[in-house]
């Protein structure tokens, strides 16, 4: 009897040894924290690259810089990875491109502009990418490994109705991308240099800031050294930019403020109908033109240029009144604000943008001088003369990859 106790004693005492062990001495790398799955979906060759991007020299002869400096192929992968939405855990989706080499390389995370089409997510195009895409493609041949989230609501989580100029769920969905391709990196035994550049047009304007902001102020990247930032035409400030809007007499992307609008209702966001909003017969058509089919020029169609035929009355006279203060508030939260930022920071704007005002990034460029106390010092506007929302978003960000030349 005795021998048997002294038995269990000793076994408990080994069993105690082992655990202990294990949780202080073990060298096993890491699970991963947001990785869930990853599919490797080709190798793109430097000759295909080349190929890919030479097409655009006739139009965009400054691409010449980044053509030079396409020397690697490219493995490109689709990952699905965690991340959060209202609280809960999603699954989401999107691209990653590692330059095929031993060496280590900077991280690059664009942000996707405004998307209404479920086929358009990069993780269902990676065959046929967008033309920003092609240049992210580009930018990995010459020695960045880059990565583009679909965003919430697209590829792996469609079953959401997309969070439009949400800034949480933009925010986590950026920064968990990033984690997960880190995790996707230790997989695929390639090389990060531990440094990072973000960017974004338009609603990936907006993300990128807003996502600028959160990391410097709560450094959710321990280990990644940001070295700069390059945002183009975002509609940084919400409520300045509905202001705008609803004082113009014609909007050439009506679906933008249908967008906004139909997001928050159906997320939960606000409990106002589509008829505080908007006149009829546009806010019966909304819930059903926002399908995750029709295009955007689609949707525009069915609506209409004419603020005072598209708007309601009572938004139009009383958006200051009690009845808009909550909306207001929703828009608000969604802002960026100003900051004493530490990166490196260009803002870019097309001098002939309709959709979304010049005036909103000289407006933003502004407070960031004051939060600075009146220094420019890492804020830099640049004007693209003569270009609109569309024709400005090739060269913005053509003159991004050439800058992060400079700042590697």
């Amino acid at each position: 009897m005795k021998n048997s106790i002294l038995f269990k004693m000793i076994l408990l005492s080994f069993f105690i040894s082992v655990i202990s062990c294990d949780k202080t001495e073990s060298n096993e790398e890491p699970e991963n924290t947001k990785l869930v799955r990853y599919t490797k979906k080709k190798t793109q060759t430097k000759e295909q690259t080349t190929s890919l991007i030479s097409f655009s020299l006739d139009f965009y002869p400054e691409i010449s810089e980044i053509v030079k400096d396409i020397k690697y192929d490219v493995d490109v992968y689709t990952i699905e990875y965690k991340t959060s939405f209202k609280g809960s855990e999603i699954i989401a989706s999107g691209v990653v491109y590692i330059p095929v080499s031993d060496q280590e390389f900077p991280l690059v995370s664009l942000q996707i502009g405004t998307n209404v089409e479920n086929k358009n997510a990069p993780s269902l195009n990676t065959s046929t990418p967008s033309d920003i895409e092609k240049a992210l493609i580009s930018s990995s041949s010459t020695g960045n490994i880059s990565m583009i989230a679909d965003g919430i609501g697209f590829g792996k989580s469609s079953d959401i109705f997309h969070p439009y100029h949400h800034k949480e769920s933009s925010n986590n969905a950026v920064i968990d991308m990033i984690k997960a391709t880190q995790d996707l990196l230790k997989e695929t035994k390639a090389n990060s240099n531990g440094e990072l550049f973000i960017l974004g047009y338009s609603l990936g304007g907006w993300a990128t800031l807003s996502v600028l902001e959160h990391i410097e102020k709560n450094n959710p990247l321990p280990g990644l050294s940001l070295i700069g930032a390059s945002v183009g035409a975002g509609a940084y400030d919400l409520n300045e930019m509905l202001e705008i809007t609803l004082q113009s007499q014609q909007y050439p992307q009506p679906y933008y403020l249908a967008y906004i609008v139909e997001s928050q209702i159906r997320n939960g966001f606000t409990d106002k109908p589509l008829d505080a909003f908007f006149k009829e017969p546009y806010s019966s058509r909304i819930p059903e033109l926002f399908d995750g089919i029709n295009d955007s020029s689609q949707i525009n169609s069915q609506l209409t240029q004419n603020i005072n035929e598209l708007m309601s009355e009572e938004i139009l006279t009383n958006l200051d009144s009690e009845k808009y203060s909550d909306f207001k508030i929703l828009l608000d939260q969604n802002s960026i604000k100003a900051w004493n930022n530490k990166s490196e920071l260009r803002l870019y704007h097309g001098t002939a943008d309709l959709s979304v005002p010049i005036t909103i990034s000289k407006s933003m460029v502004i407070k960031l001088r004051d939060a600075k106390g009146g220094s420019m010092y890492n804020v830099e506007l640049i004007e693209l003369e003569g270009l609109d929302h569309s024709s400005a978003a090739i060269p913005w960000v053509i003159d991004s990859f050439i800058w992060l030349k400079k700042l590697n």
